[in-house]
């Protein structure tokens, strides 16, 4: 219970003698109380946070502390006092982990309100953000609503350079398409979910000259222990030995098996641990993304290692690190988006009428095409269903009784099965509720995935409020929940290029 929690942070507080466990306590005391539900308590919340703030002026949480009460003034539509934190956030001489939010959210919240002189602070924003935090996690944010302001206010030449600048660091990112389809269609394109016909004949022409590298090079011993191992189906072995083991016991993370559980088990993981360790030495040795792709391309090819394969190009995808840029490599593409469950995948969408990319890309984001992949809150399968949600389906739908099987778990770690459950319930309980919205429904569903209808109603009416509603991109950039915004501009990049790359036409 919330009260019981509350207090033995209190406790943790009240008995500390060290000033780190005083903040933590008083902070994780804060998150607590703000956390929604019933016991709520926003003034509890609110004075945790600026008893902090007075308490420890430079100490390691006081970011923090500045960041969720400038979030939750911003969530409750209390700009100005958004504003006001986010002021101090960035004023703050501390260590700041928070410096990129500090610029950013303001700016958005700037430009929402329109009028030349806000839309000027919040390119300021944005121009100082781009000074300080060149190679910052929300670098592609702040080109890309450089270049959109720079196009609204006629600066074109201004606003292209921003545009090809994102292109040119990371071609398929989720920013780069939009990016491509301002470039080909203009201000229009902000109205506009898909992308146009000029951006499709883009990531069509780039996906047809991509190509999966099966040939590992055996450029060190860790190259050559994994070439073996592939060769030999060692790799496979074991990879099928891990997954017999999660079958075995499907409500449990591995790493907490208990070592009578794990009995005979032990040489099987060991083997695919430490080819998974080899993988990664190796695709450290060389930091090329020639190096990384051919390792993730033959173990996807050979051993079906999805998980771990997308692990590695995904996270190679997302970030920018020392100059290298694995998203201009020809091999990126049809290694980070491989057919997998395609058959199923087709077979399912064309039974309840959605778009095959849509069920694929949000595979890909959930589990990284695992059947059986569980997360530390039990979501699980390729979709992670959470279990209150299976049990509301299965109590509606009687999935465990038509199916002949006994558990969720049991269920969901069949492919078939899990991917047929997600496409009925991406039309029957996600695409019908927003189907007035015509295109903006996959928008709106993908939210109400990962943020749940009452949160996406409101934000909805918040938006029409503003006059944004048919405005995607504005949409997306100010969803109030930072999961939820993620969730919806990585499945939606995932679907653009899947879409574009015609994986699931015939």
């Amino acid at each position: 219970p919330r009260s019981e929690t509350t207090a033995l942070l209190s406790s943790a507080y009240n008995d500390a003698d060290d000033p780190e466990i005083s903040q933590q306590a008083i902070y994780e005391r804060a998150l607590v109380n703000g956390r929604r539900g019933k016991e709520r308590d926003t003034e509890a919340f609110k004075r945790d946070l600026l008893q902090l703030i007075r308490e420890f002026p430079s100490g390691r949480l006081h970011d923090d502390a500045l960041y969720q009460l400038a979030q939750y003034y911003q969530n409750e539509g209390n700009m100005e006092e958004a504003l006001t934190y986010y002021g101090h956030l960035r004023n703050f001489k501390g260590e700041n982990d928070r410096m990129d939010s500090a610029h950013f959210y303001p700016a958005m919240t700037l430009y929402g309100r329109g009028g030349n002189r806000k839309i000027r602070e919040a390119v300021e924003l944005l121009k100082e953000l781009m000074y300080k935090r060149p190679d910052g996690p929300m670098r592609f944010n702040t080109q890309f609503w450089l270049g959109r302001i720079s196009e609204e206010m006629g600066k074109s030449d201004r606003a292209e350079r921003h545009f090809r600048q994102i292109i040119a660091d990371a071609p398929f990112h989720y920013y780069a398409i939009r990016a491509r389809m301002h470039l080909n269609i203009g201000n229009r394109a902000k109205h506009q979910l898909r992308p146009d016909k000029k951006t499709r004949s883009e990531l069509r022409t780039a996906f047809r000259e991509s190509f999966v590298d099966r040939e590992l090079s055996p450029n060190s011993a860790y190259h050559r222990r994994i070439k073996e191992s592939l060769d030999t189906g060692l790799y496979k072995a074991a990879f099928n030995a891990e997954k017999r083991l999660h079958k075995q016991f499907p409500t449990e993370r591995i790493e907490y098996l208990s070592l009578k559980k794990l009995n005979g088990q032990i040489a099987g993981l060991s083997v695919l641990l430490s080819l998974r360790q080899d993988a990664l030495t190796a695709k450290g040795i060389n930091a090329s993304p020639s190096n990384m792709f051919q390792i993730a391309g033959s173990i996807g090819e050979a051993a079906e290692d999805w998980p771990f394969v997308m692990t590695m190009v995904m996270l190679a995808g997302e970030y920018y690190e020392e100059g290298v840029a694995p998203q201009t490599d020809k091999r990126y593409l049809t290694t980070a988006y491989p057919a997998v469950f395609k058959n199923s995948v087709r077979r399912e969408s064309s039974r309840y009428k959605i778009p095959p990319e849509m069920v694929y890309s949000m595979m890909r984001r959930e589990s990284r095409f695992s059947p059986i992949a569980l997360s530390k809150s039990s979501a699980f399968g390729l979709f992670q269903f959470m279990p209150r949600t299976f049990q509301v389906l299965d109590n509606r739908w009687n999935l465990l009784k038509k199916s002949g099987t006994t558990s969720r778990e049991e269920f969901l770690a069949d492919p078939s099965r899990s991917i047929n459950l997600a496409a009925r319930w991406c039309r029957e309980e996600l695409l019908n509720r927003y189907k007035k919205y015509g295109e903006r429904d996959i928008l709106f569903a993908l939210m109400d995935h990962n943020a749940g209808a009452p949160a996406v109603r409101g934000w909805i009416k918040n938006w029409k409020k503003q006059g944004f509603d048919k405005d995607v991109e504005y949409m997306i950039e100010t969803t109030r929940y930072g999961q939820t915004r993620i969730f919806t501009r990585r499945v939606l990049g995932d679907m653009f290029i899947v879409e574009a790359g015609g994986i699931f036409k015939d």
